[in-house]
């Protein structure tokens, strides 16, 4: 019986299939027996009476037979208007497509289609519905569209193209028959989401390039299928008007046979994300205690209560904190304490809990370990035990790096000439002469890196002056009106040469980085330091008043003369004090403060060496080396795959950051997050790791969606059809289909409301 039922409705499917009709959901058109209802209940209500004559009923049947044609046609048309309504109602469960016919319709059949399908595969569509991620669902629906158009459109040929890899498309007009679509399914079904951001209008821009390229005799249908993520399909007011992706969307639909875009997003905006792993120090030192700020994002719309963050410092023990709460749509953060045992690199890790997006869950961070801060000490007197970079050396070096993270070298302001800048990170010049700051020295030459450049791409330079210093050549060559490296202009020397009298120093900036550790510990700067002589120098209140140099500490003099003024250079720091740092003119050594100024003044300037290595994923890795002293090849090892060897090129004499590192490794397609690390082979034979970091584009955690509304009324004047749900690709697979529940939904309306308007008024005729 079951077979036989079957084997009807296949027959029927058959038949309406011919006449270029399907639905939605066929098997729904069962209910479209409830047609016999009212028919039945028509027949049951013709009831059959014996007949008896009586003589007073004649007039009433003679009555009754002129009236009886009338009530039969009333009959009949209600009738037909409640089967009516029972086949709409079945018609309208069953969601009927319809095909046009006719010569358009016949043209569109004989003519082969290119369905170019634009799949969004960025780590947004990795967020879960439903057990499932939006990308696996979206994936499913592009095997079903595949699958119907094979079989109803086996002549039309399809391009698939992923969002992170627009370029290069998966499939390009391939042809669509029963063996090629088995082998595109095969293809989608390994589809995996990528780890690359999404740039919607480049994206559309290959589309609308492709459309452009391509033959002009082949009509084309596009598709473009995303979770509509705000930060994807929203432009800004700097976007060019050509380059919004309502421009891009709409050109392609003037361009295309039919413009297809499908929202496969669902509406969770609750994630967490770990936004960001941050050292506190500006360079990791083995055997120091470094600071790790680790900071999470709540994107969601409820606060986040007791989240638990954990950190893994290479093969060191799990650490484990929690931040309390992080408010909806604010970040919070939390600081770890990591001590790296050697030099090198170390791979260290960040992790949450398991939310609805996994993907932004884990962040990583390219840790590379020195032996300490590397500082260039140049002297302007001899270096003997009276000097004061030998004082300097002296503290910085007294235990190793162990102690102070610092590496010093002292040399004299002879052979600062030559030395070569790039190696350090920040750089004393200590009551050093001008003549021996000469041009090429200071502003360098087409081959030659002069000090100016060093400071302004991110070095620490610090002053100290003395009896050595020249005010006007100072004035002239460093100072520069405001432009040069000095923060001041000296205005001659102050203070008593037979030491009767001295001042002291007042803070005047506390809160300044410059002091973060007599901040931090509550101590008064330097206190107890007789100062005899000092250089006066004036400062410009407008550079003042726009921060652009910063009064940090002055004398107790009449004048409240600068004793420590910083200005930023460029990337890097300037700091002038205007007092030795020992010998005749104060007794600073003997403060027991002092250190922990030499501390922090050198730990603000010095250049951050903590975020070489750590990059957005899809963005090239690009090492430079010294070719004297490494090999042109290295192998690196993806955090997926096999290794691989990369072959060295030499960097254009005018891109080099320095004249020692020219030559550089490349390596373009770092397209998955996690450890990339590069071994390097030296010339004497060991292997050095550099490691670098690829993460997620932090603004890929927000799962906030263009509304409905605004993206239909972004469309309203187009071409451009929006649907929702991966059941909408299948919908549009044979292109030309109309859908009519909303007609019918009419009529159903119309015929309820005749139906029961007819039945009142032939009702009351009747009474």
């Amino acid at each position: 019986m079951i077979e036989w039922f079957t084997g009807i409705f296949q027959s029927m499917g058959g038949f309406f299939e011919s006449l270029s009709i399907s639905a939605v959901n066929p098997w729904m058109a069962l209910g479209a027996v409830a047609v016999a209802s009212p028919i039945i209940i028509h027949l049951l209500s013709k009831r059959k009476f014996k007949v008896v004559d009586w003589a007073a009923m004649d007039f009433l049947l003679d009555a009754n037979r002129r009236n009886r044609r009338r009530v039969r046609l009333e009959n009949l048309l209600l009738l037909l208007l409640r089967c009516l309504v029972c086949i709409l109602l079945a018609l309208l469960i069953t969601r009927p497509l319809y095909k046009p016919q006719g010569l358009a319709a016949k043209a569109l059949r004989a003519s082969t289609l290119e369905r170019i399908v634009l799949l969004d595969d960025s780590p947004s569509m990795t967020a879960r519905s439903n057990n499932k991620t939006i990308f696996d669902d979206a994936r499913d629906g592009v095997v079903s569209f595949i699958n119907e158009m094979s079989s109803e459109r086996s002549g039309d040929s399809m391009t698939l193209i992923l969002t992170s890899s627009p370029n290069r498309p998966l499939v390009a007009g391939k042809a669509m028959d029963t063996k090629s679509a088995e082998e595109l399914v095969r293809t989608v079904q390994n589809l995996k989401p990528s780890d690359i951001s999404v740039q919607m209008d480049k994206a559309l821009l290959e589309v609308e390039k492709s459309l452009k390229e391509r033959s002009n005799n082949v009509n084309r249908v596009v598709y473009l299928i995303s979770d509509m993520r705000r930060r994807e399909w929203a432009s800004t007011d700097a976007t060019p008007k050509d380059r919004t992706v309502a421009a891009l969307v709409k050109r392609i639909a003037d361009q295309a046979q039919g413009c297809f875009l499908v929202d496969v997003g669902n509406d969770q905006i609750d994630n967490l994300a770990i936004a960001e792993i941050a050292p506190v120090n500006k360079t990791l030192v083995a055997s120091v205690e470094s600071q790790f700020q680790v900071t999470v994002q709540n994107n969601g719309e409820q606060d986040a209560d007791d989240v638990e963050v954990k950190l893994f410092p290479g093969d060191g023990l799990e650490l484990v904190n929690h931040i309390p709460q992080i408010r909806s749509r604010e970040s919070g953060s939390t600081l770890f304490n990591v001590t790296f045992s050697e030099v090198g690199a170390v791979p260290v890790r960040a992790e949450i809990r398991a939310d609805g997006m996994a993907a932004d869950n884990v962040r990583y961070f390219a840790a590379r370990v020195h032996d300490g801060v590397k500082v260039l000490l140049v002297s302007g007197d001899p270096l003997d035990v009276k000097s004061e970079t030998y004082h300097l050396r002296t503290f910085f070096n007294a235990k190793g790096s162990a102690s102070t993270g610092v590496v010093a070298t002292e040399i004299a302001e002879s052979s600062f000439e030559g030395a070569d800048l790039s190696q350090y990170q920040a750089i004393w010049l200590c009551n050093v002469s001008p003549p021996n700051l000469s041009e090429k020295r200071l502003k360098g030459d087409k081959d030659t890196k002069g000090l100016e450049d060093w400071v302004r791409e991110g070095g620490g330079l610090i002053f100290t002056l003395g009896d050595q210093v020249d005010e006007e050549a100072y004035n002239q060559q460093l100072y520069e009106n405001g432009k040069g490296l000095l923060p001041i202009k000296l205005d001659g020397k102050l203070g008593d040469e037979s030491k009767k009298t001295w001042v002291s120093f007042a803070t005047e900036a506390p809160n300044h980085p410059l002091l973060k550790s007599f901040r931090d510990y509550q101590v008064t700067f330097c206190p107890a330091t007789p100062i005899f002589r000092w250089w006066h120098g004036s400062l410009s209140p407008t550079e003042l008043t726009a921060g652009r140099v910063s009064l940090v500490v002055s004398f107790t003099d009449a004048d409240s003369s600068p004793a420590v003024v910083e200005k930023p250079f460029g990337a890097g720091h300037v700091v002038a004090i205007t007092t030795p740092l020992c010998g005749q003119w104060n007794f600073w050594e003997t403060d027991p403060t002092e250190p922990m100024a030499f501390l922090d003044f050198n730990s603000y300037v010095a250049r951050k060496l903590v975020g070489e290595g750590n990059l957005t994923v899809g963005t090239p890795i690009h090492h430079e080396f010294d070719p004297s002293k490494f090999a042109r090849d290295a192998k690196l090892q993806p955090p997926v795959g096999d290794s691989q060897t990369i072959q060295a090129t030499e960097i254009p004499a005018a891109a080099r950051r320095n004249e020692a590192d020219s030559w550089s490794l490349d390596y373009e397609d770092a397209a998955a997050v996690g450890i990339y690390q590069l071994a390097m082979n030296r010339i004497t034979g060991e292997t050095q790791n550099v490691m670098f970091a690829a993460n997620l584009d932090a603004s890929e955690s927000d799962l906030h969606r263009v509304e409905d509304s605004e993206l239909r009324k972004m469309f309203a004047d187009s071409k451009v059809e929006i649907s929702h749900g991966r059941a909408a690709l299948t919908l549009g697979a044979i292109g030309a289909r109309d859908e009519y529940w909303k007609k019918i939904l009419l009529l159903l309306v119309v015929a309820l409301c005749c139906e029961q308007g007819l039945a009142w008024y032939f009702g009351q005729k009747r009474q």
